[in-house]
């Protein structure tokens, strides 16, 4: 009961499975025996923002808070809050996190080219000039040439849960698995069905 590598691995393994109301609670069993590490504390806010429709005012952005205090540094930490940001529309405040993500990312991995792609989103809202290519950091990935399309539209039986200014997220995930989101575009339910 005080394993906390125990706790945390259990907690992931129930979000990886879809069983957020447990993930919490073996996120609030390790967040009680560790406290304030930032990788958990971040894995935690985002856990109780799913079980929050996914917004992370609140206890998630005090925990986000807490971890970036912790380590001004820890990339998801700087991701969420960026979204966070951006969900609220301080588009700038935005690409601030986003890019210091960016800087604090390795190089080579392919979080890099998500998280640029996710700045280049926020530059684009914030009225800034998006970044090409080129112009990314040295030594970072470029961004990806390719692209992914669709339409989005919602479920006539989830028409009377929702108002037209409810906020919808698209989010265009890696397919090999990767959790951090390669695009994401922010819409309300008055603007569906949409195509991107």
């Amino acid at each position: 009961p005080d394993n906390l590598k125990g706790w945390a691995m259990l907690a992931r393994s129930y979000r990886v499975m879809g069983r957020n109301a447990q993930a919490l609670d073996a996120y609030q069993k390790a967040h009680a025996i560790l406290g304030d590490d930032p990788g958990l504390l971040a894995d935690y806010a985002e856990a109780l923002a799913l079980q929050n429709s996914g917004h992370l005012d609140g206890e998630p952005l005090k925990l986000l808070e807490r971890s970036i205090k912790k380590e001004p540094q820890h990339i998801k930490t700087l991701y969420l809050l960026g979204q966070h940001a951006s969900a609220t529309n301080n588009h700038a405040r935005a690409v601030r996190y986003l890019e210091q993500a960016v800087k604090a990312s390795p190089a080579d991995h392919p979080q890099t080219q998500q998280l640029q792609i996710s700045l280049n989103d926020a530059r684009r809202l914030a009225g800034l000039p998006v970044q090409s290519a080129t112009e990314v950091k040295p030594g970072s990935a470029a961004i990806p040439t390719e692209s992914i399309s669709g339409t989005v539209t919602l479920a006539a039986a989830l028409l009377k849960q929702v108002q037209p200014e409810d906020t919808v997220f698209i989010l265009a995930t890696p397919s090999d698995g990767g959790r951090m989101p390669i695009a994401v575009l922010r819409r309300q339910v008055k603007d569906l069905p949409i195509r991107f």
